[in-house]
């Protein structure tokens, strides 16, 4: 079988192709983009027999790239693994012509069922929702390691001079809904875990040396993490993470938070920290 899988992050190519190993298919040659345009490229000497595909891609993203393939004559199957599987785009991606959407992390045996039927699989791995539990399965199913999570009392004020990975996280009408700060020795050590980075690259980018995969595996983390953020039917996405202090405006964003949850978390191999996730902000984003 010949796929094709097109996702900007490095890290999640390589996921979704140790997904495939794990789910058992045999006799499979990969080919490998980073966005909609050079997957077309490829796809007009390399045609594949099916396309996995994220959805949110710079240059073309993955509903644009399914509608051209379609109008090109591709006849092959083409699935979504993302992880903003939210019921608005299921149903873009059935009338685009798409087999299935499945959420990011996902389980070899969701990506097999996938292949053998995808009109059946539209879901996700697990039933994720914003509690510890949840968190320790999306993590371990993300980062493929070890995962360890304990609530804390979520009664710790934010000081403002602490580093931190913040997170904001906005809903379908651009408004401020929602925050993720994790601690930054955390960020950086599930980041690194996503595509098993040495420890020196831990270490220099805990001095400020952020390399561009490093980078991208931060975003990958945290855009995960949206899928516990959309809670009570406010699906959310993210819009900006930055590494540094928690500023006026997201403290007082977090403070607005109906549902709050602060989480002692340990990657085994790359670090602890305090992660934090606040989601159903009663304000509006500032002007």
């Amino acid at each position: 079988m010949r796929v094709m899988i097109v996702d900007d992050s490095m890290a999640m190519r390589m996921i979704v192709k140790r997904g495939l190993r794990q789910a058992g298919i045999r006799g499979i040659e990969v080919c490998e983009a980073e966005n909609g345009i050079e997957a077309i490229a490829r796809a007009r000497d390399w045609i594949p027999e099916l396309v996995l595909c994220d959805w949110n891609m710079p240059e073309m993203d993955g509903i644009t790239l399914l509608h051209q393939l379609r109008e090109f004559g591709y006849e092959g199957r083409f699935g979504f693994v993302t992880s903003t599987p939210s019921a608005e785009n299921k149903s873009a991606a059935r009338l685009a012509g798409a087999d299935f959407i499945i959420g990011k992390p996902f389980t070899p045996q969701l990506l097999a069922d996938a292949l053998q039927d995808g009109s059946k699989v539209t879901g996700v791995a697990g039933q994720h929702r914003m509690d510890s539990v949840s968190v320790m399965e999306l993590l371990r199913g993300l980062l493929n390691r070890r995962t360890t999570v304990k609530r804390v009392s979520n009664s710790r004020p934010i000081r403002r001079r602490d580093l931190r990975a913040v997170a904001t996280f906005v809903d379908s009408n651009g408004e401020l809904a929602a925050v993720a700060l994790a601690d930054h020795k955390l960020a950086i050590g599930a980041a690194a875990a996503l595509s098993m980075m040495p420890q020196v690259a831990v270490e220099e980018a805990l001095k400020g040396d952020v390399s561009p995969q490093m980078a991208g595996n931060l975003q990958e983390v945290f855009n995960v993490f949206g899928r516990l953020l959309s809670v009570q039917a406010r699906h959310v996405r993210l819009e900006k993470l930055v590494l540094g202090v928690v500023d006026r405006e997201t403290a007082k964003l977090v403070r607005s938070c109906k549902d709050q949850l602060v989480l002692d978390v340990e990657i085994s191999g790359y670090g602890a920290g305090l992660l934090g996730l606040y989601a159903n902000a009663r304000l509006q984003a500032p002007a």
